[in-house]
């Protein structure tokens, strides 16, 4: 794949959402989309993420089935526990290792008196049940794909460090939150917890499955504890 071809790639999953987003907040919200907000951001992280899948097909030439759409090796090497039941082993342990990264950093940002993106969290808690799970399930596939799968696939390709991938994927996707004039510098901070979980738990398994379970997950109890 050529290294234009890539850029292109990285560069649409980087930034179509904000792109997308400030032009809609420009020229105006269509009279079709509904008027909840978060629904409306919803819809445009599937656009994006849609015009990214045509992007893989159609310009790379390179199937869906490059994005990590692979089950995940044991989570214990050596068990033999594949398949499945691997899947389940790393999305229970990716939930509890998120859940307990995240409660530590919240824990820290309350004793400094930092900012924990708390006023999102009770405004996105107020919505109606059905509209809250569309967004964490929105949140759980298309951020998946756009801010861990595909850029760390091309990412690693291109530079021959899966490492390397994820740390410019996890930066880019904690910029993101702030990009979107939603989240203050140190709440997107804070974000850059469960963000840091998810991208590692990528690196680590290769199997977009596994962020997308637990990203939802995470985001489901995070409604619950509200």
């Amino acid at each position: 794949m050529s290294l234009p071809t890539t850029i292109g790639g990285v560069a649409l999953a980087f930034a179509g959402y904000p792109v997308a987003r400030r032009l809609g907040g420009r020229f105006g919200v269509p009279a079709v989309l509904p008027d909840d907000e978060t629904v409306r951001e919803d819809l445009l992280k599937w656009l994006v993420t849609g015009a990214l899948l045509a992007y893989v097909l159609v310009v790379e030439t390179e199937p869906l089935g490059s994005l990590g759409a692979t089950l995940p090796p044991p989570i214990l090497p050596g068990s033999g526990v594949g398949g499945l039941l691997a899947l389940l082993g790393w999305w229970a342990g990716g939930v509890v290792g998120t859940v307990v990264l995240s409660t530590v950093a919240y824990n820290l940002f309350r004793h400094v008196d930092w900012d924990t993106s708390e006023e999102f969290t009770d405004e996105q808690a107020d919505r109606p049940t059905a509209l809250f799970l569309f967004t964490g399930i929105t949140a759980g596939i298309t951020e998946s794909v756009l801010y861990q799968a595909y850029p760390i696939e091309r990412l690693a390709a291109l530079s021959g460090s899966v490492a390397l991938a994820g740390v410019a994927s996890w930066l880019a996707f904690t910029a993101v939150h702030y990009a979107t004039d939603r989240f203050s510098l140190q709440a997107t901070v804070f974000t850059s917890v469960p963000a840091l979980a998810v991208t590692a738990l990528y690196v680590l398994s290769g199997s977009v499955y596994v962020v997308v379970l637990v990203h939802a997950t995470v985001n489901a109890l995070s409604f619950l504890s509200q």
